[in-house]
Order: C-alpha cells, then sequence, then structure tokens
C-alpha cells in the first residue's frame, strides 16, 4: 500500500482505510476509500483505491484510479507498475508499455516491471526489444521460469521470423530451456516450449 504523508495520515476518516489495507481487507477498504470524493487532492487515496481494485482483478477500474493519482502526483513509481499491469492483464500491451517503461526508468532493479515490459513488447510483437527486457528480468531474478519461458517464445518468433541468425537463437532457446529444467525439471512451462 502507498500511504499518506504524515500530514495526511492525522485525518481520522484515513485511519479505518488504512487498517482494512493492512489487514488484506480489500473489499472494505475499496468502500472506505469512496471517501477520497470528499479529499479529492489526495493522491496516495487514489493509488490504495486502484491496488484494491487490481488486487480483486477490477483492473479497468484499477487503471482508472491509477490514472487520476498520478494526474496529482506523477513521482509515485509504483502506480506507474500497478497502472502497466493492469492495462496488460486488460489485454491493452500497447497502452502499458509506457507506464512500465517509466516505471523501469526509475526501478532499473526490480524484475517484475522488466518482465511485464518484455512481455507486453511480446505481445506487440516487438522481439528485440522483449528480449532486452526479458534478459533484464533475467539478470535480476535468474530463477523465474515466467521470464524464462517468455524469453525462449521471442527466440521462437525471432527464428521463425528469420530477423537473426537462426543457430545463435537456437542456441539462446536450447540454454534458456535449460535453465527451466534446472530450476525445475517437472516445470509446465518447459512442457509449453
Amino acid at each position: 500500500m502507498f500511504f499518506p504523508s504524515r500530514r495526511r495520515r492525522r485525518n481520522p476518516l484515513l485511519k479505518p482505510l488504512l487498517q482494512n489495507c493492512r489487514q488484506g481487507k480489500y473489499a472494505e477498504a475499496e468502500r472506505d476509500y469512496r471517501i477520497i470524493e470528499a479529499y479529492p487532492r489526495v493522491p496516495e487515496a487514489y493509488t490504495n483505491l486502484g491496488l484494491c481494485y487490481f488486487l480483486q482483478k477490477k483492473y479497468r477500474e484499477a487503471a482508472d484510479t491509477f490514472q487520476r493519482g498520478l494526474k496529482l502526483q506523477p513521482d509515485m513509481a509504483n502506480a506507474w507498475l500497478f497502472l502497466g499491469i493492469s492495462l496488460f492483464d486488460l489485454n491493452e500491451p500497447a497502452r502499458a508499455v509506457v507506464p512500465l517503461r517509466r516505471y523501469t526508468s526509475s526501478r532499473r532493479d526490480d524484475a517484475e516491471g522488466h518482465y511485464y515490459l518484455g512481455i507486453s513488447l511480446l505481445g506487440l510483437e516487438n522481439f528485440g526489444d522483449a528480449v532486452r527486457e526479458l534478459l533484464e528480468a533475467r539478470r535480476i531474478d535468474p530463477r523465474n521460469t515466467d521470464t524464462l519461458y517468455h524469453l525462449a517464445q521471442c527466440y521462437l518468433h525471432l527464428a521463425q521470423a528469420k530477423r537473426a541468425d537462426v543457430k545463435s537463437l537456437r542456441t539462446a532457446f536450447e540454454r534458456t530451456a535449460g535453465e527451466i529444467a534446472a530450476i525445475d525439471p517437472a516445470s509446465v512451462r518447459l512442457r509449453q516450449l
């Protein structure tokens, strides 16, 4: 959760909604966050409400709410991440790229941001850029089999399109599949390749 500044935290109306968020009661917190109608200039409230929507898989509401908070305070990095993931989950990878790029530019060592940016680019068939982002995610978190799976998918697409040296791509694909097997020999992702 993204908590308001000390000055805003003293507001007694914000206390119950922060408490519900900390306890994982997202539906209650969502209801409580309706208080932002009375306090429309609290960007963290929009971000927290967006996260409540996101955790309930209400991605359209989440995206709209994150955008409202970011208009008030554009430097909330985590809001950019969850906006991008929400848009990706809405099957809007083209719209997800901008917020995810914004997030990864400020949080360069966050594997999740690079992963979602990579799979968004993969969804747009921008395989070269997807490989770069997924390689960065792998550098940060080398044991994530989902990252490795999508990286292998990029290599396959590039080889099929013959956009690069097929032999090199095949070697990269086999190495990536081998990494998945070493991490989790029973991986569903390995069987999907």
